[in-house]
Formats: C-alpha cells, sequence, structure tokens
C-alpha cells in the first residue's frame, strides 16, 4: 500500500500505511525495519496522530533494549503531541494507547503506582471511546500489573476478562498476549492448566507469526515439563 501511495504521491496517506507498516513489523519481531518505517512515517507528515504513533513504536522499541527512561521520554512525547487534539475519537485512541505505552514502562521500571495512574487514565478513555480492543488491552495490562504486583486472584480476574473480550472481538493478537500471561499465572500456581495453554499459545503465535511469543511459550514449556512433571521424557524439555 505504502509502495501505491508514493507513485500517487500522496504523502500524507503514505505515512499512515508507514505507521501501519512499522507497527506491524514490530509485532512479527522485524525491530530495525519498525524503527526505520517509524522515522520514515515521521519525517512524511506532521499530523498529530502520524507523529504520535510513530514516536509511540520507537518508545517500545526503547522498552525492548532495556532503554527505559528514552521510552518514557519517547511515550511523554507521544502523549504531549496528540493531547491537544484528544477531542477527535482518533486522536484520542492514540491518546489511549500512549497511556498504555507510559503504563508498561512503569510497570517494568517496577513503579507500579504511577503504572497503575496512567492505567487508570487509559481506561477511562478506552470506556469513553467504547472501544473493545483496547479495553481488552487494558484488562492484559492491569493482569499483568497485578501479577507483578503479587495479586493473583486480581489478576486472574483481569486476564479472563480480557481474553473473553478479545475473543468477542476477534483480537487474536491480543488474546495470545492475555493468554500467556494467564499461563503464567496459572504456572506460579503449579496449576495442570498452564501446560496445555502454554501449547495453545505456542501453536496459536506460529500461525499468526508473533515469534517473540512463540520463543517465550516455548521456553515455559520446557519449564512446565522440569516443574510439574508432566512427562518424563527428559528430551521434551529440552525440544521446547
Amino acid at each position: 500500500a505504502q509502495e501505491f501511495l508514493h507513485q500517487a504521491d500522496d504523502p500524507r496517506s503514505r505515512a499512515e500505511a508507514l505507521v501501519l507498516l512499522a507497527e506491524t513489523q514490530f509485532e512479527v519481531g522485524e525491530l530495525e525495519a519498525s524503527r526505520h518505517l517509524a522515522r520514515q512515517a515521521g519525517k512524511l507528515d506532521e499530523e498529530a496522530s502520524i507523529q504520535a504513533r510513530s514516536t509511540l513504536c520507537l518508545a517500545r522499541l526503547a522498552l525492548v533494549q532495556d532503554k527505559i527512561e528514552e521510552a518514557l521520554n519517547l511515550a511523554s512525547h507521544a502523549i504531549a503531541t496528540v493531547r491537544p487534539h484528544a477531542r477527535q475519537p482518533r486522536e484520542r485512541a492514540v491518546l489511549v494507547r500512549g497511556l498504555l505505552a507510559r503504563a508498561r514502562i512503569y510497570s517494568v521500571a517496577g513503579r507500579h503506582r504511577r503504572a497503575q495512574a496512567a492505567l487508570t487514565l487509559a481506561r477511562r478513555g478506552a470506556q469513553h471511546l467504547g472501544d473493545h480492543h483496547l479495553t481488552a488491552t487494558v484488562n492484559d495490562l492491569q493482569g499483568a500489573l497485578s501479577l507483578r504486583n503479587n495479586r493473583p486472584r486480581e489478576a486472574e480476574m483481569a486476564l479472563r476478562e480480557a481474553r473473553l473480550s478479545c475473543q468477542e472481538s476477534g483480537n487474536h493478537p491480543a488474546e495470545l498476549k492475555a493468554n500467556l500471561h494467564l499461563a503464567v499465572l496459572l504456572l506460579e500456581q503449579n496449576s495442570p492448566e498452564a501446560g496445555p495453554l502454554l501449547a495453545q499459545v505456542a501453536q496459536a503465535s506460529t500461525e499468526i507469526g508473533q515469534h517473540r511469543f512463540q520463543a517465550l511459550s516455548h521456553a515455559l514449556l520446557a519449564r512446565v515439563q522440569r516443574q510439574l512433571r508432566t512427562t518424563t521424557a527428559d528430551g521434551e524439555a529440552d525440544r521446547h
């Protein structure tokens, strides 16, 4: 699409295609391609939503590389860029995504109160928009945050709610993330549900090209083999 739009000399629509492609490349683990595309999109169009989304791509990349302060600065910049325009639904959705990014970064940094505050704002924004995809993402992140804060009952409730929302809206990548977080919780509780759910996550992540989640689910499956002793074959854990 971005190649056709380049030929048509439509920089605004091409910037939209580029930022979508950057987001997609991030999801499938092509991080350098994602960085290049996000920067390209940001140079093509000064529109607030494009600028904010390209900056959020860079923030996610920084977080993956454990550059916490850089990620936080980028997320804050994206929020500041789009906030003045947030009366429009499109820009408000980008603002919610920025708040989710900020919550995720604070959570990784161990600043759980700030993460919860950002997540509460994101939840309000998602509810105001009536966006099921964003609401599912909020619930998934709430579950992950509760898991890190050692609140397993609250975490399980949020994650199961997130999974249900994803199933209803057909959001398979978000459902995959919710299932992975839920599987971690079940594994911590030595639940026999953990193994089958992780196997399901591994298969689903393979089918939709989520290579990072595929690798993580197989690593956790190896742990299941050792910890829960669901098989006597030593090679099974090694294979995972």
